[in-house]
């Protein structure tokens, strides 16, 4: 993908790759935090980093934190999946990092360097040439394939709601009996113009039709729903709906990660999970998959941000997105009949 931002963004972080691989006892520890620290930093890389972080389950995370004989057997078997082993490197390393046990930390860099001579010097070596390395290149050719989804979604976001907010929410009013499919056409023409070359709509699948299939290449196709909410033609359980779509399309693809657009008719604010979890890219992780969401704020703001006093929430937790998820067969249909 041929992006200014892009190309500063991939020199900087070869920069910070050098610096690394160019250290040595004394300042290998902050030099790789100051590596973590740009991919946190920058928008694409944190895209990037949160897409890793959802690929392994729940218990695969907690073992990498909390149990050194898990992390003794991840990196001396390191998976072949390209993603899934570049998760486990990013979350050893985020490990490395962040422990405050400094006997933890040799112990990381000791089964690294799969037991080695035991010096310090050498296992730090060993760590930079066999998992550095791996997981650089794993971070450059997924900005230059431009396998960036997630990304690609937030900019979207930003751009729709900087300065297209108006004319899209008018394209929605001049259609009203075709919103949706008014939406998810802008929203492929946007895929396609930022340098993804094989979005289509309503691919059939053996599970029903999803709104959006993604192809990056004609082997990994990654389902992404579309969804409207206005608070009452469009009410929350679209959103349950959409969620559970996605859910089903990933697990059709046997992908770690589904997308849920949804696109805001009303004045509301959605918030996605409990407050103390929210985020800026919200999430829902189930069923060893996770499930990211994009709400896109389309309506132009009936007052002003000062005039504004009580900003009425829309709370979606993952126990009501969850529920009747039990019942796989009766999903299905629902998938069926909606689309």
């Amino acid at each position: 993908m041929k992006d200014p931002y892009l190309s500063a963004v991939r020199a900087k972080l070869d920069s910070r790759k050098d610096e690394v691989l160019n250290s040595n006892e004394n300042n290998f520890l902050n030099l790789l935090k100051y590596f973590l620290t740009y991919l946190d930093t920058e928008p694409v890389l944190n895209a990037i980093e949160k897409e890793l972080e959802a690929i392994l389950s729940d218990e695969e995370k907690v073992g990498i934190t909390n149990d050194m004989n898990a992390i003794a057997k991840c990196v001396q078997n390191l998976p072949d999946d390209e993603k899934k082993r570049a998760a486990y490197i990013y979350l050893i390393t985020r490990e490395l990092c962040e422990t405050t046990n400094n006997n933890k930390r040799f112990e990381i860099l000791y089964y690294v360097a799969n037991q080695g001579t035991g010096k310090i010097n050498d296992t730090i070596d060993t760590y930079k040439d066999q998992f550095f390395r791996l997981f650089y290149t794993y971070l450059d050719e997924q900005i230059d394939d431009g396998d960036l989804l997630l990304y690609i979604l937030e900019r979207y976001k930003g751009l729709t709601q900087a300065f297209d907010r108006e004319q899209v929410f008018k394209m929605t009013v001049n259609n009203s009996r075709h919103i949706e499919d008014v939406l998810d056409k802008h929203l492929r023409r946007f895929l396609m113009l930022s340098g993804i070359d094989y979005p289509f709509s309503k691919p059939r699948t053996e599970i029903g039709e999803a709104d959006v299939v993604v192809k990056f290449d004609r082997e990994k196709p990654l389902p992404l729903e579309v969804k409207l909410y206005d608070g009452s033609n469009y009410p929350k359980s679209r959103i349950r709906q959409g969620f559970r779509q996605a859910l089903l399309y990933a697990e059709s693809y046997n992908s770690p990660i589904g997308h849920l657009v949804i696109f805001n008719l009303s004045n509301s604010y959605i918030q996605i999970g409990d407050e103390s979890t929210a985020s800026n890219i919200p999430k829902i992780a189930i069923k060893n998959r996770t499930i990211f969401f994009t709400i896109i704020n389309v309506k132009p703001a009936d007052k002003t941000a000062s005039k504004v006093t009580d900003l009425d929430i829309v709370k979606i937790n993952i126990e009501y997105l969850s529920e009747s998820l039990s019942n796989r067969e009766q999903e299905q249909e629902e998938v069926k009949d909606s689309v």
